[in-house]
């Protein structure tokens, strides 16, 4: 059976959920423009949504004590920033 080298990236990511090494190698953008969505706390690709915090002139927005937070209806696609090593060698080492 032939597997593929490349695993896709998940469709669903949470800050403090998701593996924060793989988190790191991810990046969340809009599936129309291509252009990055950052500042992101969670991403499901398949739902539609994002979660992200609400960014000014590269500054965190404050809403009272904590940071303003948008929830978005958007179609979006998760992509890997280097795509991680997959196919029979890491699946061997995995088992070892």
């Amino acid at each position: 059976m032939v597997k593929p080298t490349t695993p896709a990236p998940p469709a669903y990511v949470k800050l403090g959920v998701t593996a924060s090494e793989i988190v790191a190698n991810l990046r969340v953008v809009d599936a129309g423009s291509g252009e990055p969505i950052l500042k992101v706390i969670e991403a499901d690709a398949e739902a539609g949504k994002v979660v992200r915090y609400a960014v000014e002139n590269g500054n965190f927005v404050r809403d009272g004590d904590a940071f303003k937070v948008i929830t978005e209806d958007r179609q979006i696609r998760i992509e890997w920033l280097a795509p991680p090593a997959g196919g029979d060698e890491a699946d061997e080492e995995a088992e070892a």
